[in-house]
């Protein structure tokens, strides 16, 4: 029953539909409750982290520490997936 769970989970449709959920989730624990009050929406595709904000002061602020940012959070899901942070 487990492997034919892992065989399911590593197809690329639902691997990928798997790895956005992660990064939602690895970006709300990392950014925390202070940038998740202003995040309105966050989709990974091709490399690209996408995250719209609510306020234009805090995605400026961000801009500044985006490698970081995007060092953190490839850590945080435990492979360097995410190329590129684009604010929103």
């Amino acid at each position: 029953m487990d492997r034919v769970i892992s065989e399911i989970i590593t197809q690329k449709p639902l691997q990928g539909g798997i790895l956005n959920e992660r990064i939602k989730t690895v970006w709300e624990q990392q950014m925390g409750t202070h940038v998740m009050a202003y995040t309105r929406k966050v989709r990974f595709e091709k490399g690209v982290l996408y995250v719209y904000l609510s306020s234009a002061p805090l995605a400026e602020e961000l801009r500044y520490a985006k490698e970081k940012i995007i060092k953190n959070l490839n850590e945080a899901v435990g492979n360097a997936v995410i190329e590129k942070l684009v604010l929103r």
